[in-house]
């Protein structure tokens, strides 16, 4: 993990367990869905086969993929903090 520097004034994200402040590039890895999403009750996978999809998933990309990705889920979250859209 990386060092997070100072999110920009008009990209600050409102403060949630599920999104720690990180690096872009570690936001894929740390930022969580909420436990009500959709995804939360789809197939119950064995947290172990769960957790080897997630880190293969992880190590495939390139830290510039991480890095653009976690920029757009930034964009993403303060777009729907700033229209009041829940978790």
């Amino acid at each position: 993990m990386t060092n997070p520097t100072a999110y920009p004034s008009n990209l600050t994200p409102k403060p949630s367990d599920l999104r720690p402040h990180c690096s872009a590039r570690d936001r894929i890895a740390l930022w969580l869905p909420h436990p009500n999403s959709i995804m939360a009750h789809g197939p119950q996978i064995p947290a172990a086969a769960r957790d080897k999809v997630r880190a293969v998933t992880l190590h495939a990309w390139a830290d510039s993929t991480k890095s653009s990705y976690g920029a757009g889920l930034l964009v993403f979250h303060v777009f729907c903090d700033s229209h009041d859209i829940p978790e």
